[in-house]
Parts: C-alpha cells; structure tokens; sequence
C-alpha cells in the first residue's frame, strides 16, 4: 500500500496479508466480520492469550491459524497489515511491534493512552515508511453519512460545532 491508498483502491491488487491480535468482543462483534468479508483482505491469523477467546473465534470465523503470542504469529505469517484490536492500555506496545515487523498498522480507538505514545508510534511509522489508521467505523452509517452530505453541499450553513450522543447495542 502506498500513501493516500484506501481499500476501495486495492479492488485490482491481491488481498492484504492480514492478521488480527486481539479476539475480545470488540474484534468479534465488530472487526472479524469485515476481516472476514471483504475481498481486498487475506486475514490468515488471529492471536490472542485467552484460549478461550481463541476457541470461540476458531468456531465462528473463518481464521487459518490462531497464536496466543502475538510476535510469534508476526515472525510465522509475516503480514503486510496488523489488526490491533485490544484493550487500549496494550495498543503502544503491539503497534510497535506490529510495525517492528514491517506491517501496515489498522488500530482499534482510543489509538494510544497519551500523546507521546502516539508521537512515538507515527515517528516509528513514518521512518519505516507505514501507513497507520485508526478505527472509526461510524462514518459509513447513514446518519453520518447524510450530515457529511449536508455539509459538503452547504444545506446546513457554517459548522460551529457538533454535539452528538450515540447508543450502540453490541
């Protein structure tokens, strides 16, 4: 991948060698399906410490190979792109690692608990040359969607600022 490419870009390209560190709720409710659905991504391993999460993931997803060490699943499967998808308080150390092995970075929010971690993890990235994105899965909803509309097509006047109070039934 190189710099400004989005998914919807790589329709020509073979799929991302992907892997995902991190079998918890948010990653089975809301990453493993897309990593499990769209064409432009090859998730071919998942790790996690909880056999338990494994187990539950290996019986539900379509996941070639399970680690519960994440830098072992690193060095074996040598990704182009690492899914971070746990606790925020563990997101510094697996980014860096994740980049270490020379992958492109997609990371579940908060990215980092401080400003210097995240400092830290895009100087990484950017002097190894990697992309690093952080999830926010909301834009593709409709509500957001058509407020984006509205203000792109000037119907709703100058923006001062949003206040928005969203509910979520995981």
């Amino acid at each position: 991948m190189t710099k400004g490419t989005s998914i919807a870009s790589l329709s020509n390209q073979p799929p991302l060698k992907t892997v995902l560190i991190g079998l918890g709720a948010g990653p089975e409710k809301i990453l493993l399906p897309g990593l499990t659905s769209l064409k432009e991504i090859n998730l071919t391993a998942a790790c996690d410490l909880n056999s338990e999460a494994r187990n539950r993931a290996a019986a539900q997803w379509p996941i070639p190979r399970l680690y519960d060490d994440a830098g072992e699943m690193l060095t074996a499967e040598k990704p182009e792109l690492v899914v971070v998808g746990t606790p925020p308080k563990t997101h510094h150390a697996f980014s860096l690692l994740a980049l270490e092995h020379r992958a492109h970075l997609f990371c579940e929010k908060p990215f980092m608990t401080s400003l210097a971690e995240a400092d830290e993890v895009l100087a990484k990235a950017s002097q190894l040359h990697r992309l690093v994105s952080v999830n926010s899965q909301y834009y593709q909803m409709p509500i957001y969607r058509r407020l984006q509309t509205a203000l792109d097509q000037n119907e709703v006047g100058r923006l001062y600022q949003i206040d928005a109070w969203q509910q979520m039934y995981l």
